[in-house]
């Protein structure tokens, strides 16, 4: 059985030495023993990954609290949950309106080369002993009881123009953020932090499909993941850092750089003096381009976004609380887009990629042309 630290231990943790005296013959098999669990050790490495410390060693279930979900247009973006409704359309949703805000989160993980989640199987001793239970939306999105896994929700977005649609950088209570729950503790007379160290992990996936003026599918869905509070860890010996999430398909990050939108830690604090429901916030910027994609004129595009607790983040540990509480504000922002013909002017500003190799993005390819 492959042994698998818990969070508690620390990482240097050792084994002690047996020191009885064995015959040779019994010490050949021994070796051969131990060549044969080498070998399959160094098989499961690339499997496994950095999964060994960082998912809970027993189940838990944090809950989703709140979820709002708007589109900041100045140009004619619109989107609904029902397409064929044509008095549906409008410029804001509500999440509450779609699933259930118990919804429950269990860690999983994304794999990009399968394109689906993966939870951890644990042990009767509630320790994880492979990550090879394959998840589906019909199965364990959206619940509140076992099965319930990650949240999944699903839009639509349309426009009568050319239009380029990005996430909105965060500000005064809008925008794009996600924070754990403030908590109103009347006996303390302060807010309690709803989110347990949840925000830390979670990550939030866009699939994007494309649709013409008929209907019909143009191109493949693309999966970009959103990565919040990226440099905030339960840890604080860690707070500050950027630490690549690793996959379990073997690669560094759970996405390619050109699929990943990082934004660092949105904080808030106490007034002074301290009042029920009165904060300021601290938002987090962009680290890299925020766009998602390209739209054309009277066009549609469905957007799948999903919510889960990422098992392979450092910071899915027991540490996370039980009844952990998440606020999520995802916010689209949609700009002209007009058919100049002209190329993209490089920046190196916040939220533009701010890459200093002077590459074009990738995610830029479908670009008007």
């Amino acid at each position: 059985m492959l042994y698998v630290p818990s969070a508690s231990e620390p990482k240097n943790f050792q084994k002690g030495k047996i020191g009885l005296k064995q015959s040779n013959p019994e010490r050949k098999r021994q070796r051969r023993t131990t060549l044969r669990l080498l070998y399959l050790l160094l098989i499961l490495v690339p499997l496994l990954s950095t999964a060994t410390y960082t998912w809970f060693s027993l189940s838990r279930a944090p809950k989703v609290n709140t979820m709002a979900l708007y589109i900041n247009t100045p140009v004619g973006l619109e989107i609904t949950w029902t397409p064929e409704d044509e008095e549906s359309w409008g410029q804001n949703l509500n999440y509450a309106e779609y699933a259930d805000s118990e919804t429950i989160l269990k860690p999983v993980t994304y794999s990009d080369k399968e394109k689906t989640f993966y939870a951890a199987n644990f042990g009767f001793d509630g320790r994880m002993s492979d990550i090879a239970y394959a998840l589906t939306d019909e199965q364990n999105a959206n619940r509140d009881d076992g099965h319930g896994y990650y949240l999944k929700m699903t839009c639509y977005v349309r426009t009568d123009e050319n239009v380029k649609v990005s996430l909105s950088r965060a500000y005064e209570n809008s925008g794009t953020y996600l924070i754990g729950t403030p908590i109103w503790n009347s006996e303390e007379i302060l807010h309690n932090d709803g989110g347990q160290g949840a925000q830390s992990a979670v990550r939030v996936g866009f699939k994007i499909t494309h649709y013409d003026v008929d209907g019909q599918q143009v191109d493949e869905p693309k999966f970009i993941i959103y990565e919040p509070n990226c440099n905030y860890h339960i840890n604080y010996e860690q707070a500050g850092q950027y630490i690549p999430t690793a996959s379990i398909d073997g690669t560094e990050n759970l996405i390619s750089e050109d699929q990943l939108i990082r934004q660092s830690s949105t904080l808030w604090f106490e007034m002074d003096p301290v009042q029920n429901g009165v904060l300021v916030y601290q938002y987090g910027e962009f680290l890299d381009d925020q766009h998602l994609f390209d739209l054309y004129e009277d066009c549609m595009a469905k957007i799948e976004i999903y919510l889960w607790l990422e098992g392979q983040d450092i910071d899915c540990t027991n540490e996370i609380g039980k009844e952990a509480q998440i606020f999520a504000n995802i916010q689209f922002y949609s700009e002209n887009r007009p058919d100049s013909g002209m190329e993209n002017i490089e920046t190196n500003g916040k939220g533009d990629r701010g890459d200093d190799d002077g590459h074009d993005d990738d995610r830029y390819d479908d670009d008007f042309d």
